[in-house]
């Protein structure tokens, strides 16, 4: 669960902030997410276009456009569960938006989102590189913290334990995400470095 202290959750909402003054007036410093979802506006902005027709983009309360551009960039470019992506920018609707801001931004990524997947090509085999990184992708989510901060060297593997409850709903992360988890022992295992090993080998399986 997200707190105010989340340093992903700050992140989002400052460059939401940004996103938002930028569209009133040129702004002299941008945070680089910002930019990033900036260099990409014109293609974002089709996305919304399409996916809520009947809301000419310049015609948006402009702080939902800033979510929906943020989201949408993460959507599109970060290994970032959609689920926690679309979860996130409702959370900042509802604390920056107006009354009706969570289920229109909720509506037009639900949206995007589907039609995102209805097109998904055939996913290519992953490698146990690919499943590690994810997996820590998802676990910086949990635990909130930014990538950086963890690694897959033995220090990582090793040192991070759960209690069974905290495990259990990380997992259940996982499965969101589309990992099989349902033939994992979670009592045997004891930490991040098991639970990999162990989906790595459920993958493989498959």
């Amino acid at each position: 669960m997200k707190t105010a202290k989340d340093p992903r959750h700050i992140k989002r909402i400052k460059t939401v902030k940004a996103l938002f003054a930028e569209s009133f007036a040129p702004q002299k410093t941008l945070p680089n997410l910002a930019k990033k979802v900036l260099s990409q506006k014109n293609k974002i902005d089709k996305k919304i276009q399409e996916a809520a027709p009947v809301w000419p983009v310049d015609k948006l309360n402009k702080i939902d456009l800033a979510m929906l551009r943020l989201a949408i960039f993460e959507l599109e470019n970060t290994k970032t569960p959609p689920k926690v992506v679309i979860d996130e920018a409702v959370e900042i609707a509802k604390e920056f938006g107006s009354e009706s801001s969570p289920s229109f931004v909720n509506g037009v990524l639900g949206t995007i989102y589907k039609d995102r997947v209805e097109v998904k090509p055939k996913k290519k085999t992953k490698t146990a590189k690919d499943i590690t990184q994810e997996i820590i992708t998802i676990l910086a989510e949990h635990i909130g913290t930014d990538e950086e901060e963890l690694s897959s060297e033995d220090r990582f593997q090793n040192d991070i334990h759960m209690s069974a409850t905290d495990l259990a709903d990380f997992v259940e992360k996982l499965n969101t995400a589309g990992f099989d988890t349902t033939k994992l022992d979670l009592p045997e295992i004891e930490s991040i470095g098991d639970l990999i090993e162990n989906i790595i080998s459920q993958e493989e399986l498959n």
